[in-house]
């Protein structure tokens, strides 16, 4: 008798069975439901405003003397009122409110020194939102920009104010630049 022969190769695979049938669902009970999460912060839909300055405005005032900058268009608006041409706005409703400002100014005379914005509630300085920047140039027409954002509480009627301060003996040497100066006020509590 003889030896045995090598082994054959491997043959091809052959062709996928048909899959079972599903099972059928288990029966057991739906676990218990969790305890509710704790109320998230509430966003209101009312009483906010967005405004901002079509137009150049010279700062011309008294040395150290807030002045009131113009936010002429008003975008968005829910309850506020505004004097002085937009200078001033009144607040509609006691609550927490976020307010933003951005001011681009312009000089107008070569290296002239800096320039304070702040926010005013009923004429007093809001604590934190002073802004002030400093200009240095051997040019007119540096810009530079003041921004701030701070949560105030404030109380019906109160009357807010973005104001420009000049603190040297400076007058009449900025522009707040149109189209790039805006006011937004939301209140968030």
């Amino acid at each position: 008798q003889g030896c045995r022969g090598g082994f054959g190769g491997e043959g091809n695979i052959g062709a996928w069975g048909e899959g079972g049938v599903t099972g059928a669902t288990g029966s057991g009970s739906n676990g218990k439901v969790g305890v509710t999460g704790a109320a998230g912060s509430s966003v209101t839909a009312v009483n906010y405003l967005y405004a901002y300055n079509n137009t150049n405005q010279t700062t011309i005032g008294t040395i150290n003397t807030n002045v009131p900058i113009n936010f002429q268009v008003v975008v968005l608006n829910s309850g506020w009122t505004s004097l002085l041409g937009g200078g001033v706005f009144i607040c509609p409703a006691t609550g927490t409110y976020q307010i933003t400002y951005n001011i681009d100014y312009h000089s107008k005379v070569i290296n002239p020194g800096n320039i304070v914005t702040n926010i005013t509630q009923n004429g007093t300085l809001l604590n934190g939102s002073t802004s002030e920047i400093y200009l240095t140039a051997t040019i007119t027409n540096i810009s530079g920009v003041a921004s701030k954002t701070i949560l105030a509480n404030l109380v019906a009627l109160d009357q807010i104010s973005v104001n420009y301060r000049n603190p040297q003996a400076l007058s009449g040497t900025y522009d707040v630049a149109s189209d790039e100066c805006n006011l937004t006020i939301i209140r968030i509590a």
